[in-house]
């Protein structure tokens, strides 16, 4: 299947991360288990959903090492702390390009999520913590998926 998406140029969007289906096994969840469809598959384009949470330094260092993967934010806010760390994770490891924006519907609007995303240095307020730059911000939402899909941009 992911052959055939990849020789067709059709994106695929991977749900990665925690889940609360009982009979779902968590120990396929992390996204470190796509790496080998990333390698099998160089010219897919992936994005991994949530930023396969709990495990978003995992995705991260996966999205820097293969061109072709992306993740989306979608529920993060929800974890403010959480939220906050992924997205340092993703800055220090440079890929914050490949962070791109999802709603989590029905679960969150499109407007729940834009407004949690201006709500993420709110956590480090009145520290010495460096904060997410609003133009990182901006670029999440509006931005970098034109880069994961640019025959829509």
């Amino acid at each position: 299947m992911f052959r055939k998406a990849e020789s067709l140029g059709i994106p695929v969007n991977i749900h990665q991360g925690t889940s609360f289906v009982r009979t779902g096994p968590l120990k396929y969840a992390n996204p470190i288990e796509l790496e080998d469809i990333a390698v099998a598959c160089p010219d897919l384009r992936i994005v991994i959903s949530h930023m396969g949470h709990p495990w978003e330094d995992e995705c991260v260092v996966l999205i820097r090492k293969h061109p072709n993967l992306y993740t989306n934010v979608y529920a993060l806010h929800y974890r403010p702390l959480r939220h906050y760390q992924a997205f340092m994770s993703a800055i220090e490891y440079g890929v914050e390009h490949k962070l791109i924006f999802g709603s989590d519907f029905p679960s969150a609007t499109a407007a729940q999520v834009i407004a949690g995303q201006h709500k993420i240095n709110d956590i480090v307020a009145g520290t010495n913590f460096p904060t997410i730059p609003n133009e990182t911000i901006h670029n999440i939402i509006y931005e970098n998926w034109k880069t994961f899909l640019p025959e829509y941009a």
